[in-house]
Parts: structure tokens; sequence; C-alpha cells
């Protein structure tokens, strides 16, 4: 039995639609899931993280250098 890709279980364990976190740029990367964090103006953070399984326990880490801003920034007026 194969399982569906991570973040299709993700939104599953969340109770989340998968394409609420696409729209997020929420994805399965080779490493784990990748969260994309964005810069006040919209555009992509020089760091990004990656979540490494479905508990938080499971870790993660940043991809990039500089610095990280607030999840969700972007989306403030």
């Amino acid at each position: 039995m194969t399982l569906p890709p991570l973040t299709a279980q993700l939104a599953k364990i969340k109770k989340l639609p998968l394409a609420f976190l696409d729209s997020l740029g929420v994805k399965d990367c080779p490493s784990g899931i990748s969260i994309q964090y964005r810069l006040r103006d919209g555009s992509l953070a020089p760091r990004q993280r990656i979540r490494r399984g479905l508990r938080a326990k499971d870790g993660f880490s940043w991809t990039g250098k500089g610095e990280v801003g607030l999840y969700g920034l972007w989306r403030l007026k």
C-alpha cells in the first residue's frame, strides 16, 4: 500500500482543504513538506521552512539564508 503525498495527509489530519494548503504554497518536497514564506510585498522570502513529517515533533529545517519574517505577514493590508 502506498500512502498519499505528505501534504494530502497533513490536510486530512488538520481537517483543512488541500486546495487551501495549495493556495498558501504548501507542497511536498524531497525532504518533507515545504511551507512557503513571503516578504511583506508578497515576493518569496530568502528562507523557506521544510517540515520533516506530519507531526511537529518530527522536526523542521530552513532553506536559504537571511531573515525569516512572520508567517502570513504578506497577507496583511
